[in-house]
């Protein structure tokens, strides 16, 4: 398993970019729930990094962290062309604080870096 790193953010866009710049990926994707789409993605939108990225967006709250929102996931991903070598930011609220705090850890998720249906890579 590889390490995950916290970052502090001073400045978000920056330090998002520089995140973003230090994992290599074929592709980036987003993923946000209906909150954090409307609340703090267009914070973050001009960000260097993420103009290539694809948003996949989630229902807000616990009650869609089920499997069904996860196979949800699973088929954004499979279908606009996700790799085992690209990348997923979680953008998802912070619960305890309620306010928009991007989790900025380098882990890969879990579903990109397994991700293979049939593929060769």
């Amino acid at each position: 398993m590889s390490k995950q790193k916290v970052i502090i953010c001073n400045n978000l866009k920056q330090n998002l970019y520089t995140a973003l710049s230090e994992c290599p990926y074929d592709k980036l994707f987003v993923l946000v729930d209906e909150h954090t789409q409307h609340l703090c993605l267009p914070l973050i939108n001009d960000c260097e990094g993420l103009k290539q990225a694809e948003v996949i967006t989630i229902g807000a709250g616990d009650i869609h962290k089920n499997l069904e929102t996860l196979a949800h996931v699973w088929g954004a991903l499979g279908t606009r062309g996700a790799t085992r070598h690209s990348l997923m930011k979680n953008f998802l609220p912070c619960s305890i604080f309620r306010i928009c705090f991007p989790i900025l850890s380098l882990a890969l998720d879990f579903c990109c870096r397994n991700f293979s249906i049939g593929k060769n890579h």
